[in-house]
């Protein structure tokens, strides 16, 4: 899981912040969506000066991202605790 955001990262973000690996983000391959973009982006240049992607961040929990995922899918009920958790986004 990854956000698209489009406020500015601070660059200080402690690498225990966040979910997963930032690495991951730089092995995805935009270009097997079923989406047409042109021109063509990736997660370092996702196509709008404004747009950022990030890796998902502990701090995320308490800022709605749940309940923002909700409007896409069924997210059941997931505890502070559980989104926290370290093996929740092992790739």
């Amino acid at each position: 899981m990854y956000i698209f955001c489009c406020k500015r990262i601070s660059q200080d973000v402690k690498p225990s912040e966040y979910l997963y690996n930032p690495e991951i983000l730089t092995r995805l391959d935009f270009s097997r969506s079923p989406a047409t973009f042109s021109p063509k982006i990736s997660a370092a240049q996702p196509g709008e000066e404004w747009l950022k992607v990030r890796p998902l961040q502990r701090s995320d929990y308490d800022k709605g991202f749940l309940q923002l995922l909700g409007q896409l899918t069924s997210v059941g009920n997931v505890s502070k605790k559980q989104f926290d958790g370290e093996n929740t986004f092992k790739f």
